[in-house]
């Protein structure tokens, strides 16, 4: 994968090199703290906002968003001792605009313990075992803030769930109707759903790809809060792909995405299906989730093939993400690359698996009376 930036382009070779089917899911985390043992913030299960006219409480969810735009796993100690990750993440503030202020002092990977928070939630080989827990002492050993030079046109498609699990809706949809109604000349959008109707999960196109999303804020605006027990989504997303890799007449430097709204997981089975069809067909796979119950799977999907990640504390940071995402598709919005070492003992880090890392960020400039805020990272472990 290849981001051009101010100054020249600057190439990385991604695992897997392609960007994302994006999906919104829910987060169910577990491990330490910084000093093990406990979720961070983050991770905790916030309380969920009822709606857009529920009194703000508190303004935590006010210091910022990371999404995670890649990761690659630099090298690989023969042993399985030690993993040498990059990562690219933005960070944006409760107005979808970049942060640009951190420092790799800023930047701190978080400690997470195996036997706290599950199999999945630290390092895990390629059947979702775990297989231990790590470190990273000596920090940050490459940071930077980088400017991309262009932007490029996408193909995207949005799928929502539509379930009783889907319990903040009422924030979804402004959010969605914000991201539909974003200018955008070459791009081209879609939308799909995904229900449960007489027991069979049953997907419905809303409409052809149109660069103009206005067309989707009427249907966006009928869809009712959602009901009914949660669709299995693996059909759905495959059937999304190839979708997307089927459409004619972009141009070649168009990337194909899909956006999910979702609330489940994927099995480690179905995380190698997803991903090896999304990267044969060209179609990039990625993640928004929601820090409350069972998300794993998605994010690792995004990991294998390039694709952008996003954790949601807070209903309300609905908006943040979906306000951002058109320069956030276009490649548009400035990132930090930074490198760190995970250490840890032999036959942790098995190839075909996969590790899980938190990145604790202070934002020191954020108009909130907390300055933290958590990104989490999956890394394929080549």
């Amino acid at each position: 994968m290849s981001r051009t930036v101010d100054g020249g382009s600057m190439s990385r070779v991604m695992i897997c090199a392609v960007l994302p089917v994006i999906l919104f899911a829910a987060a169910g985390c577990g491990g330490g703290g910084d000093g093990g043992g406990r979720l961070p913030a983050f991770a905790q299960s916030a309380p969920q906002q009822d709606g857009p006219s529920e009194a703000v409480q508190d303004d935590a969810w006010t210091a910022g968003l990371a999404v995670v735009l890649g990761t690659e796993a630099l090298e690989r100690a023969s042993d399985g001792s030690a993993l040498a990750v990059s990562v690219d993440l933005v960070v944006v503030d409760r107005f979808s605009e970049p942060v640009l202020s951190l420092t790799g002092a800023d930047i701190v990977v978080t400690p997470i313990d195996c036997g706290w928070g599950g199999p999945r939630e630290c390092v895990s080989d390629a059947a979702g075992n775990a297989t231990g827990n790590f470190s990273a002492p000596g920090g940050a050993e490459a940071f930077e803030l980088l400017f991309p030079a262009v932007s490029h046109p996408y193909l995207v498609s949005v799928v929502a769930e539509r379930s009783d699990q889907v319990n903040d809706w009422e924030w979804r949809t402004p959010a969605l109707k914000t991201f539909f109604d974003t200018p955008r000349g070459e791009d081209l959008v879609s939308l799909e759903t995904v229900q449960t109707e007489n027991g069979v999960p049953t997907h419905h196109v809303l409409g052809p790809f149109t660069s103009d999303g206005r067309v989707f804020l009427e249907a966006i605006d009928a869809l009712s809060i959602p009901a009914g027990s949660p669709p299995g989504m693996v059909d759905s997303v495959m059937e999304s792909i190839r979708r997307i890799a089927a459409f004619e007449g972009v141009q070649s430097e168009t990337t194909r995405t899909v956006l999910i709204l979702a609330r489940q997981g994927l099995t480690p089975s179905e995380v190698n299906s997803v991903a090896a069809f999304a990267v044969l067909s060209g179609v990039h796979v990625g993640v928004v989730y929601v820090a409350s119950s069972s998300w794993y799977g998605f994010s690792e999907a995004s990991a294998r093939t390039g694709g952008l990640s996003g954790g949601i504390s807070d209903s309300r940071q609905h908006g943040m993400v979906m306000g951002a995402m058109h320069g956030l598709l276009a490649g548009a919005m400035p990132f930090y690359r930074m490198q760190f070492r995970l250490v840890a003992d032999a036959g942790t880090f098995l190839s075909g698996g996969n590790a899980k890392v938190y990145l604790r960020l202070s934002v020191p400039a954020a108009e909130s009376t907390a300055n933290v805020v958590y990104a989490v990272l999956d890394v394929a472990i080549p």
